[in-house]
């Protein structure tokens, strides 16, 4: 029975016009927020990492990193 209910709902969405009812939020300066907020991650992610340093010293570089060095 929910096979049979399944396909009629099917057909009549199918015959439905226009858009969907579901209303979707409008944005205004979108890609600003979002320019906004990664930079404020990438703050956020530099200043735990400087932390990290101060508490744990600095990191040990290895491989290429010390040869480029000298």
């Amino acid at each position: 029975m929910n096979h049979l209910l399944n396909v009629l709902d099917g057909f009549a969405s199918a015959f439905t016009w226009g858009p969907s009812s579901q209303a979707y939020p409008t944005t205004k300066q979108g890609f600003q927020r979002d320019q906004e907020k990664l930079r404020g991650d990438v703050k956020a992610v530099g200043r735990d990492m400087k932390n990290t340093l101060k508490e744990y010293g600095e990191p040990i570089l290895e491989g290429r990193s010390e040869e480029r060095k000298g």
